[in-house]
């Protein structure tokens, strides 16, 4: 019903045409970089080894991409009148799948640079970041697994539906908590700020579905 009512409607190339397009594609890549800027101008080199660097860019990138992945299907009606849903979940599919790829190298570049290594992993002795870290990412294992072997047509379609928002927003907020808890992003103003209305757009997009 929502397809066939975008097709209805007239379409201008003020509001939906490339310019529209490139518009929203440039918004989502600065949803994508603007956190890791904030992070390096707030940090800088002094604060952060090498290491430490590389395994926090990939997981501000991850998480960025987890958010715009969550954005996309959100029925935005400008959105959709720009790309048309098809388009849409396509792209969605595609972030997702780089959101993912993103995490495990953040992951693994977290063991290489953490001293503790999988000790990190012990939930009765690790810190609040570290399982909430953990929470998320079997999170996104299930939501993967589902993604790959759910139904995709009714009447199962929309239990399945359910299920992978509730991942979905399983995922992102104990992203969101875990780097609520490592506190050295948080106590800087700007990344504070950006995180604060990073969750509320979250809690917007997941209330309007």
């Amino acid at each position: 019903m929502g397809t066939d009512m975008i097709r209805r409607r007239p379409v201008t190339t003020h509001a939906h045409g490339p310019a529209a397009r490139i518009g929203w594609f440039l918004l989502y890549l600065e949803a994508l970089l603007v956190p890791l800027a904030l992070t390096w101008l707030s940090l800088g080199p002094p604060e952060l080894g090498v290491g430490e660097a590389v395994a926090l860019s990939l997981g501000l990138v991850a998480f960025s991409a987890l958010v715009v992945a969550v954005i996309l299907p959100a029925r935005v009606s400008p959105l959709i009148a720009a790309f048309g849903i098809e388009t849409i979940l396509r792209i969605h599919r595609s972030i997702a799948k780089a959101a993912v790829v993103l995490e495990v190298l953040h992951l693994l570049a977290v063991l290489i640079e953490d001293r503790r290594q999988l000790a990190i992993f012990d939930l009765v002795h690790t810190t609040w970041a570290a399982r909430a870290a953990t929470c998320s990412t079997l999170a996104l294992i299930l939501l993967v697994v589902l993604a790959i072997t759910g139904p995709r047509r009714q009447p199962r379609y929309e239990g399945w539906r359910l299920v992978h928002i509730a991942l979905a927003g399983i995922v992102l907020v104990t992203a969101w908590l875990h780097v609520w808890w490592l506190r050295h992003l948080m106590s800087k103003p700007l990344l504070g700020s950006w995180f604060f209305a990073t969750g509320l757009l979250l809690g917007g997009a997941e209330s309007g579905r």
